[in-house]
């Protein structure tokens, strides 16, 4: 009876909002804030409100800083990697795919949070929502390259995976609690498994930090050699983040952009240790060593003069 009064309350509000908005639009539209004309956009308002109903949206009084930033990096996450893999899908012109259209059983009943989860899964390149079914949170989608039961399964478990976290980032408490309740199908979570374990997002930052040390390296040197150096370091790194993505994503799309990118830094280490001058000339020496060799080379050509003016004096004396 509770949980009835304090959604009827909470329509209320929502509805006095939504009147008012309206009222504000058709005044400012007119620019016209008289009271007669806000007396005729409150009728107006009301009449909308009455005749063309909409579903309120109940908003939640939480909001959790942990989850939200953990879905944001897996949102992009997913988009990087579904981005690559239609690439490479698009550049090896393969013969014809097999597409499907699936039906994923949400486990909230909030058009709100149904509608986040369609949009966050429509932002995924390779799925789009077809169809949604508000009365039992069904959302149909057109899914390329999705031929199996297993592939499936692996795209239900990340469509109900976005649904948790953002009901744990600004769901409500009565909702997080319904997660911790409900479990997903062990058939699911069989077949689909997991797409990020906790093994690949420890690889993953590892991968980024070597990354950015290695950019560091390439940017500031401080000799040619390290900058070679260290493109060839980035793109070992690339091919580890390359397998990375093929575990997680249990596909085989990127195997010849390894062998291509193995290829390039193998001939690369080779050519730059063939060509590399180990032993620098005094061109390549540094401005103090270069000083150094001048003021010997003065020192010497002084000390040779001193000597030829003694035996001159010498053979003078010897003479007188």
């Amino acid at each position: 009876m509770k949980f009835v009064r304090k959604l009827s309350r909470q329509g209320l509000v929502h509805s006095l909002l939504s009147m008012l908005w309206l009222v504000f639009v058709w005044c400012a539209l007119w620019q016209d804030f008289s009271l007669a004309n806000l007396v005729l956009a409150s009728i107006l308002a009301l009449a909308v409100l009455l005749i063309f109903r909409l579903p309120t949206l109940y908003l939640s009084d939480r909001f959790n800083p942990w989850y939200a930033c953990t879905f944001i990096c897996y949102f992009l996450g997913q988009v990087a990697i579904a981005s690559l893999e239609l690439f490479w899908v698009a550049c090896t012109f393969r013969p014809p795919l097999h597409n499907s259209v699936l039906h994923v059983q949400l486990r909230t009943r909030s058009d709100l949070w149904l509608t986040a989860v369609s949009h966050a899964m429509s932002l995924i390149p390779g799925s789009v929502v077809v169809e949604v079914d508000r009365t039992n949170s069904i959302l149909y989608f057109h899914v390329i390259n999705v031929s199996t039961e297993a592939q499936a399964a692996r795209f239900r478990a990340q469509a109900h995976r976005i649904e948790a976290m953002i009901l744990q980032a600004v769901g409500s408490r009565e909702e997080v609690r319904m997660l911790g309740q409900q479990k997903q199908n062990p058939e699911e979570l069989k077949q689909g498994g997991k797409v990020v374990t906790v093994f690949i997002w420890i690889s993953g930052i590892l991968l980024t930090i070597a990354a950015f040390a290695t950019l560091y390296r390439v940017l500031l040197g401080p000799t040619l050699l390290d900058r070679v150096l260290a493109i060839d370091v980035l793109l070992a790194i690339l091919v580890a983040a390359l397998c990375l993505i093929m575990v997680a994503r249990d596909t085989y799309y990127f195997v010849l952009v390894l062998l291509a990118l193995s290829m390039v830094g193998f001939v690369g280490s080779v050519t730059v240790a063939r060509y590399a001058d180990n032993s620098p000339s005094d061109e390549k020496k540094s401005k103090p060593q270069r000083k150094k060799l001048t003021s010997r080379k003065k020192g010497t050509g002084s000390g040779v003069a001193a000597k030829n003016t003694l035996r001159k004096k010498a053979k003078k004396g010897a003479n007188l």
